[in-house]
């Protein structure tokens, strides 16, 4: 998202009910100057502060509510067609409707957030958990990371396959992070790209994206 606003001049809204605000604003100011924030200038921090305001709101949720309440929330803010990108992060820390099938629900809202996405011009991230069974799959002996969890596929996301089957795109991203030599590494995979015309499309499986926590 940094990367979107200082290339695009895009403009986000996140909601975060599992990071702290404060350490995602903290990050946002590090990848955007390169460096920590300790080490930046005071002049250097306030441009900093003044820049992710413009580019960034956040909303925490302070009770349980469910995403379609979530939603209709965000259509209310006076400014909500401005954003370009909406991040409900994650799926699982709001509640589902008492009474209702919850795969019936999840094909709704999947079909409702399209349509939010397509009436506003907004790209929707919807960050969702690996399912328990997928997590406990691990590479063989074979493997370079022989012992650790392996990276889910689509269908091992939280709620099934439904999630891959609606999304215009599917991202994974895993980490070793018990890894003595890899910790820092942050590995993107592409499952899904549905329009492959403006040149994207799924990563090899055996050559996906590595971001590196510089120092």
């Amino acid at each position: 998202l940094t990367a979107l606003s200082v290339n695009h001049n895009l403009k986000h809204l996140v909601s975060s009910n599992e990071n702290k605000v404060e350490e995602l604003k903290i990050d946002i100011i590090e990848l955007y100057n390169q460096k920590k924030i300790e080490t930046l200038t005071q002049n250097e921090l306030e441009l900093s502060k003044k820049w992710l305001e413009k580019h960034f709101d956040f909303i925490e949720n302070a009770k349980l509510i469910t995403i379609d309440k979530f939603m209709q929330d965000v259509k209310n803010l006076p400014d909500f067609r401005s954003y370009d990108n909406l991040v409900i992060d994650p799926h699982n820390s709001f509640v589902k409707p008492f009474g209702v099938n919850a795969h019936e629900y999840d094909y709704k809202l999947a079909s409702e957030l399209r349509m939010y996405a397509k009436q506003t011009n907004t790209t929707i991230y919807l960050c969702v958990h690996g399912v328990t069974e997928a997590l406990r799959k691990v590479h063989n002996k074979e493997h370079d990371f022989a012992g650790y969890t392996m990276p889910c596929n689509m269908a091992d996301a939280e709620g099934g396959g439904k999630w891959g089957n609606r999304a215009d795109d599917f991202i994974v991203i895993h980490r070793y992070i018990q890894s003595e030599t890899d910790w820092m590494f942050t590995d993107v995979h592409i499952k899904k790209v549905k329009s492959t015309r403006t040149g994207g499309r799924p990563t090899p499986l055996d050559n996906h994206i590595r971001f590196k926590l510089q120092d």
